[in-house]
């Protein structure tokens, strides 16, 4: 969640300096600054607006909580994620 407030916070900013930026970069940025564990699944689901984009995010961290659980794994890189959305 703190990386959503955040992101939406700079693109309103850049989005003022720069009105004619597309949804589709602004989701293409969010997606590149998503931690490694979420962003190539996300990636592959094409969303073309940070809401979409925010959406397939929150949909992979559940299926890998899932899995994580299933097999009792909690990597530091998958608890970061987890700070970073909700």
């Amino acid at each position: 969640m703190e990386y959503l407030v955040k992101f939406e916070k700079l693109k309103t900013l850049v989005l003022n300096s720069h009105p004619t930026l597309t949804m589709s970069y602004l989701a293409l940025r969010f997606i590149n600054d998503l931690d490694n564990t979420l962003r190539l699944t996300v990636k592959m689901m094409c969303p073309t607006t940070v809401q979409q984009a925010t959406k397939k995010a929150g949909l992979q961290e559940l299926v890998l909580e899932a899995i994580y659980r299933k097999h009792r794994l909690l990597p530091k890189t998958y608890l970061k994620s987890i700070q970073q959305i909700k």
